[in-house]
């Protein structure tokens, strides 16, 4: 019994010393985390100001993702519920995000403001590339196939694949920053997956034996 209780309290003492340790890492974490959100700036100091009332006649001319988006020929914020993200009607590749910031006087998280070309006080937003499911669209389908095209090819071919996706990725919608991050994750599953298929199979002439050089 006494053996136990003994038993019992070094497993206790043991995990409150490694719960211990883990604290330190967990504010540093959590203060790290606190320190990378942006703080509340005033409305002429809010990000992308200086780019705002810039001319263009698409999307792409107020840089790429992060953005502005371009609405009566200038760089302006977007809107969330107004889909001005997109270069055409219809087109959901993209959707306005707010920029959310830490109000150090408060402790809270606000909705940064920024002006427009015209001097007005608006959200300041910007345009993001949507999520992946929201929505699936058709072009995202045919990325994947292509993607798993590109994949199996590279593979067989013992290229790795990043030659061969980050031009598909371009072609099917995405720009470069995003492209090659994204090439770069799918060789990374490509290869975890071609793990999981061979790690139980043998070569057919495993008892053979070894050539003698």
């Amino acid at each position: 019994m006494l053996a136990i209780i003994r038993l019992t309290s070094s497993f206790a003492t043991s995990k409150m010393r490694s719960s211990s340790r883990c604290l330190p890492l967990l504010l540093l974490t959590l203060l790290a985390t606190a320190s990378a959100m942006p703080k509340l700036t005033e409305p002429q100091d809010a990000p992308f100001s200086e780019i705002v009332g810039l001319s263009c006649s698409k999307g792409s001319d107020c840089g790429y993702v992060p953005a502005l988006a371009c609405i009566e020929g200038k760089c302006e914020y977007c809107r969330p519920a107004a889909h001005e993200c997109g270069d055409y009607i219809g087109d959901v590749a993209y959707t306005c995000h707010v920029v959310e910031v830490l109000d150090e006087s408060t402790g809270e998280t606000e909705t940064q403001q920024g002006l427009t070309s015209t001097g007005d006080v608006a959200q300041a937003a910007y345009c993001v590339e949507k999520n992946l499911f929201a929505p699936f669209t058709y072009n995202d389908l045919l990325t994947t196939l292509i993607a798993f095209s590109c994949t199996a090819l590279g593979a067989g071919g013992g290229i790795g694949g990043g030659g061969l996706l980050v031009p598909m990725y371009i072609f099917g919608g995405l720009n470069p920053k995003h492209a090659i991050p994204l090439s770069k994750v799918t060789i990374f599953g490509s290869a975890v997956a071609m793990y999981a298929v061979n790690f139980r199979r043998k070569h057919p002439c495993d008892n053979q034996e070894s050539p003698s050089y």
